[in-house]
């Protein structure tokens, strides 16, 4: 049999219903731009529209049925734009899996429909909450799918991935809505049930889809990730063995020079040349081994900071115990202090005051707990996300790792990382079990 198979199409205030459900479920994963009472009355609006459009053109010539299709999708891109305060490219990313989501609800729930003839008249409560509950159901399995997302997954969606969504939506509508144009294609089914049952697979298999390039996506994001928080590791670690050899030297000169004045003393006359030794002793005094936490590691790390904190007018003031640091690697203090370190000297170096660029650092006990603060001076706005500054500069993508590396160190021995502005500081904040602080 040629020609256009005979079966009713799923109504419109289904298909509204489902779209609405959708993107709601998009919604629930960014900042909203209006307050809740607000956003809810533009939903109640979006829905009432949506519906109000597909009813009016239930019976438009198939001519006309994809620019409608079109133009209700744009209205779902249009409120998701209206509601959630993210990019271009997350809207159209995330517009489109609302749109394959949709589909497979209402195609599923009709299908469900159909194989029981539409359901007994008087029973039209009934037809009301199936449809309700498994639009809930699709849509609650597609949050849980979306959530398993690399967590910088939303950050990294450029145009590229925004338009790998769209293709991908656009052949699922395409394959599983052809038969209720035509029957002469190889893709095709030529009875009702067969119809539904397509689509439903197909829609299905969209969204399988989807999901799966959202999973390699986030693999590839983890593991890039990995890498950078490695990078940063080694880089700490590799800066941490410049300072040590360099204050080996500065050291062995320092105490040279001690000796030498000593001599030199002895055998000047005092005068202009008292005056110039007096003056050279006191440039050695920038020289000194600045702190003896109690962890040579520590102490260095610090001693290679502070001449970049010298140049730039940075008062820093330590009250650590390194001593409760023993049983921690050398690689994992490199990254948590050596990280720190950067990013608050980074920080107070923007204070145009020199009188607020204050860094200060704590490594103490508390309760059975190892417990590290850095806090520095900071007077601007901090964004947070996933409990973790995001980072002020124009590249995102390949910025913030050393916060990451910090955390993945501390996770090492069960510990746990907060950040926060408070007072005019932004302080980091690391507690570890001393008794866990060996087992790694």
């Amino acid at each position: 049999m040629n020609g256009t198979v005979v079966a009713q199409d799923i109504p419109r205030f289904l298909t509204a219903f489902s779209e609405w459900i959708a993107v709601m479920v998009m919604c629930s994963f960014f900042p909203l731009r209006n307050k809740k009472p607000v956003f809810f009355l533009k939903a109640v609006l979006f829905l009432v529209l949506q519906t109000v459009f597909l009813e009016a053109t239930a019976d438009v010539p198939k001519a006309l049925w994809l620019l409608c299709m079109a133009l209700a999708v744009s209205f779902m891109g249009f409120f998701l734009d209206s509601a959630c305060d993210i990019k271009p490219a997350v809207i159209f990313y995330y517009t489109m899996a609302a749109f394959i989501s949709a589909e497979f609800a209402a195609s599923f729930e009709w299908q469900i429909e159909y194989f029981f003839l539409g359901f007994p008249p008087g029973l039209e409560t009934y037809r009301i909450v199936t449809a309700l509950l498994i639009n809930i159901a699709v849509a609650s399995v597609c949050r849980w799918l979306l959530s398993k997302a690399n967590p910088r997954f939303i950050a990294s969606i450029t145009w590229r991935e925004a338009v790998g969504a769209f293709l991908i939506a656009m052949l699922t509508f395409i394959i599983s809505n052809i038969s209720f144009v035509t029957t002469d294609t190889p893709f095709s089914v030529q009875f009702p049930m067969d119809v539904f049952g397509l689509r439903s697979m197909v829609d299905l298999a969209g969204i399988a889809i989807l999901f799966a390039h959202q999973s390699r996506i986030s693999e590839l994001l983890a593991e890039r990730e990995a890498a950078a928080v490695n990078a940063a590791l080694n880089a700490q670690y590799e800066q941490y063995r410049s300072y040590q050899q360099g204050i080996e030297l500065v050291n062995i000169k320092y105490h040279d020079l001690k000796h030498q004045i000593a001599g030199m003393r002895a055998e000047m006359d005092p005068g202009k040349r008292e005056k110039w030794l007096e003056q050279l002793e006191e440039e050695l005094e920038d020289f000194r081994p600045e702190q003896q936490t109690g962890n040579a590691v520590l102490d260095t790390l610090i001693a290679g900071k502070t001449a970049v904190m010298r140049k730039n007018k940075i008062k820093f003031t330590c009250v650590a115990d390194g001593s409760l640091l023993g049983d921690i690697h050398v690689t994992d203090i490199c990254s948590i202090f050596g990280n720190a370190l950067d990013n608050a000297i980074e920080s107070v170096v923007q204070e145009p005051d020199p009188e607020r660029r204050l860094i200060h650092l704590t490594v103490t006990e508390r309760n059975g707990f190892l417990f590290i603060m850095m806090a520095n001076y900071c007077r601007t706005e901090v964004a947070f996300e996933n409990g973790l500054p995001v980072s002020s500069k124009a590249d995102r993508k390949n910025h913030g790792y050393g916060l990451r590396s910090i955390r993945h160190a501390v996770r090492k021995y069960d510990g746990t990382l907060t950040t926060m502005v408070r007072n005019n500081a932004f302080e980091l904040k690391i507690l570890i079990p001393l008794r866990k602080a060996g087992t790694v």
